[in-house]
């Protein structure tokens, strides 16, 4: 069995609808004239800062990744409208993106999925794996690390005043 109608691995929308929780989010998904290619469903609330559905109708350009990794993706976007970037991948906490080095807002998509809006022209978007808890490990372990080279060195200081 083939499936004909994958989405792609990423892929553009100029069209999106916000829905403020997932049970309205997957009433939205359920209806039989949604067309995931075309439409996005965005669970949330919108801000004055979100870009503003362009069209109701297929965007052409095709965003192309460059680099595909556990826990970093780099997708290179070119787009004459202001567009969604939607990436099939599972939303999880702890992903952050970013559009040409600057942190952008990361949106849960048609329930499960990445999304960045992205403005006309062309761009460089990254989404990274940085969770909260992977941040509070590093931060532990260097100040474990800073009180293991105290202890050393006061132990050397005394062992020398002891000689």
């Amino acid at each position: 069995y083939e499936n004909l109608d994958v989405l792609p691995r990423a892929f553009l929308v100029a069209d999106w609808r916000w829905q403020p929780a997932m049970a309205a989010a997957l009433n939205a998904l359920q209806q039989t004239e949604f067309d995931p290619t075309v439409t996005a469903v965005i669970l949330g609330n919108p801000t004055a800062a979100d870009i503003q559905p362009a069209a109701h109708e297929p965007i052409a350009d095709q965003p192309v990744i460059l680099s595909y990794a556990p826990e970093e993706i780099t997708i290179a976007v070119t787009t004459t409208t202001p567009a969604l970037l939607v990436l099939t991948d599972t939303f999880y906490p702890g992903w952050e993106a970013a559009i040409d080095g600057q942190a952008a807002a990361l949106q849960q998509v048609d329930g499960m999925f990445r999304g960045v809006f992205v403005p006309a022209g062309e761009h460089q978007v990254t989404m990274a794996y940085r969770p909260d808890s992977f941040k509070m490990g590093l931060w532990l372990t260097e100040i474990g690390i800073g009180v293991w080279l105290l202890l050393v060195a006061g132990t050397a200081v005394s062992w020398r005043k002891t000689r």
